[in-house]
């Protein structure tokens, strides 16, 4: 990874201001060139042999993907990867491997070279900067695949604590796998302003220059300023320069402290708490920075996913309570240790037939115990510095509420006669079973709060893998089944004078938000970028229209009769829709592209798997030419900015409503 040292000759250097801030930090360099991959020709009876292999590492990369979306924090992680994975799934691009097989003779690994290593290259002589830089998108597959197949090492830097990472470029998967609680700030000699790798550390709030002539100057462990405002990074400063340097960090910090966002209010006065998601003390701190004064989710299980070992319990007592310091006083939820089912954690959890219905959550930890109980001593013991309460995830009955309850007043206990410092804390479920819904009277008898992950819950109310791109159009928010048993777990949570939240990522949607707060939900948790947008979103609604839109909404009988709903009571995107008519199968519309982004990344990957929910063809066209609207890569290649132009056309037994499905999710982003 890193070169050998040599002597600065350079003290200053420019390029593109990517991403905000000032900061000094230790150089790190990272070769990012990658093992080199020959061809190997094959005879046609060895093609099945590679064809397997073939399979096998795109199983391999699909899992693997899926494992470290489960592992990501923020919004913008997770929509990376799950543009990704839509690339992955793309059937051209499996056509494409298949072929270079069968048909040219070559092994998987050299297959995988040929045919992402060409598209890479066509994306990067593309005019569109946006188009050239999703170039590195398509390498990161590559070389996922690569690894998979046993050709090529993904590796990962062991970064100093104040590291900063310079390189010709990163990959979105090396990027995220990057410690944010050392990392200082990205220097690269490629990249771009709307790479993926920039995008994430504007979301960090890691500065970032870019496009830097003369990083070879630049020796490892050298001392280095980076001004992401100016784009510029000065090697070897001197004493004062990285004074000068970290006061105008200093300054700029106070100038950009966001006013507290305890809590939103209907425009008749309902308030809502607003609260951030976080899985570090680090994010705690940036949560702070935006707004937040509370923590409605605190991932646990990133603690326990950073390391090679699991945490012991001065190691998880610095997390937590390091977020609850950051929050200044602000109550911080923990979720207790959440693995299994798409978040593996060797040796705690084992391969199973069905992880997602196996042994996770509240389970492990129930026969875990010495986890469990290293796990409550921290947390009680973080709570000596602020309010801090605990969530426990994956209950299904009132027996595993009272057995983790029973653990922490041990717990307490055993604190007490140590004479540690530690703190009281509520002890709450985390509502995303079927069973918990139903159970949530008698929960709430024992809980102290509710909180919903509807993403969970979702999947386990119509019987739909999350991770499954073929039953993906099941898992819409706007089931009436959800809402319904939303809205029964607010019932039986009020009737005991508790509070309920919601920490899935319909928290954020403003659509969603309207019937969650007519639902009558007291809470709505987000990633801490989002949450000035939801204050402003909730400031705009009345709260006797919502709560009779809520009403509305459980009694529709499907997701399309809600979406209806919604759609009456904002009319000008279902208006901008028109749809015409081709021949006896087929309707196509015309409309306008609403997201700033375009159909690039998250986009474009929710426009893919939206389209191929349904059977029909569907295509898309623009004036630079026309993509197959169910394969991710040759939608990215059409290079659509927001404010664009789009047709859409399919032919098939359910083409109108795929028309129409996709035309208002063009006009109306969310």
């Amino acid at each position: 990874m890193a070169t050998a040292p040599t002597q600065a000759t350079v003290t200053s250097l420019t390029g593109i201001a990517a991403s905000p801030g000032i900061t000094t930090g230790t150089a790190i360099l990272w070769d990012c060139s990658g093992t080199p991959v020959t061809e190997r020709a094959i005879t046609v009876d060895g093609t099945a042999g590679e064809l397997r292999r073939l399979d096998g590492c795109l199983e391999q990369a699909t899992e693997e993907l899926a494992a470290l979306g489960a592992r990501c924090s923020t919004r913008e992680e997770k929509e990376i990867i799950a543009a990704q994975r839509a690339m992955l799934a793309d059937p051209d691009l499996r056509a494409q491997l298949v072929a270079a097989v069968s048909e040219a003779l070559v092994d998987a690994a050299g297959a995988v070279q040929r045919v992402l290593g060409a598209q890479a290259a066509e994306l990067r002589r593309s005019e569109s900067a946006r188009i050239a830089e999703r170039g590195t998108d398509i390498d990161d597959l590559r070389l996922r695949l690569l690894a998979a197949l046993g050709v090529a090492r993904r590796q990962q830097a062991v970064l100093p604590e104040d590291a900063v990472v310079v390189a010709a470029d990163l990959t979105p998967s090396q990027t995220i796998g990057l410690d944010r609680n050392r990392l200082r700030a990205f220097v690269l000699s490629g990249g771009g302003p709307t790479a993926h790798t920039t995008i994430l550390a504007r979301s960090l709030g890691i500065p970032a220059v870019v496009q830097v002539a003369g990083l070879e100057a630049v020796r490892a462990g050298a001392t280095l300023v980076v001004d992401g405002d100016q784009g510029t990074v000065i090697t070897e400063p001197t004493s004062d320069e990285v004074a000068r340097a970290r006061e105008a960090a200093q300054e700029r910090a106070r100038a950009e402290a966001t006013e507290p966002l305890p809590g939103a209010a209907t425009g008749d006065g309902h308030t809502v708490r607003l609260s951030a998601n976080i899985g570090s003390a680090h994010e705690a701190a940036r949560a702070h920075h935006s707004g937040a004064r509370s923590v409605g989710l605190f991932r646990s299980e990133f603690v326990f996913l950073a390391g090679e070992q699991l945490p012991g319990e001065e190691e998880q007592l610095a997390a937590y309570a390091g977020a609850v310091e950051a929050l200044g006083g602000g109550r911080v939820t923990i979720r207790l240790l959440d693995v299994g089912g798409d978040k593996p954690l060797p040796p705690l959890t084992q391969v199973e037939a069905n992880p997602m219905l196996g042994h996770r959550g509240v389970r492990l930890l129930l026969s875990e115990r010495t986890v469990l109980h290293t796990q409550l001593r921290a947390i009680l013991r973080a709570a000596a510095h602020g309010e801090v309460w605990i969530c426990v995830p994956m209950v299904s009955s009132v027996a595993e509420l009272c057995d983790v309850r029973e653990e922490l007043n041990r717990v307490r206990a055993e604190l007490q006669t140590e004479g540690r410092a530690y703190g009281e804390a509520r002890l709450g479920v985390m509502i995303e079973t079927p069973a918990a819904v139903l159970a949530a009277t008698a929960l709430a008898e024992e809980a102290d709060f509710f909180s919903i992950g509807t993403n969970d819950l979702l999947q386990y109310l119509v019987a739909a893998d999350r991770d499954n791109a073929r039953v993906n159009a099941l898992l819409t928010p706007f089931h009436p089944a959800l809402l319904r048993a939303i809205g029964m777990t607010v019932e039986a949570a009020h009737a005991h004078g508790i509070t309920v939240s919601v920490c899935g990522e319909s928290a954020a949607d403003p659509r969603m938000q309207q019937l969650l707060v007519g639902l009558g939900v007291d809470e709505l948790s987000m990633t801490a970028a989002r949450l000035p947008d939801a204050a402003q979103s909730l400031a705009a609604l009345s709260g006797a229209r919502v709560t009779d839109l809520a009403r509305r909404a459980v009694a529709a009988h499907d997701a399309d009769a809600v979406q209806r709903l919604l759609e009456e009571a904002a009319p000008a995107a279902a208006d901008e829709i028109a749809v015409e008519p081709l021949g006896d199968d087929g309707f196509a519309a015309t409309g306008v592209v609403r997201d700033p982004e375009g159909l690039h990344a998250r986009p474009a990957s929710l426009f893919v798997q939206t389209a191929q929910g349904f059977r029909s063809e569907i295509s898309v066209y623009t004036d630079s030419g026309q993509a197959n609207a169910k394969a991710m890569l040759s939608v990215l290649a059409l290079g659509v900015d927001g404010g664009a132009t789009v047709r859409i056309e399919a032919r098939g037994m359910d083409a109108r409503e795929a028309v129409l499905a996709l035309s208002r999710q063009l006009a109306d982003p969310q």
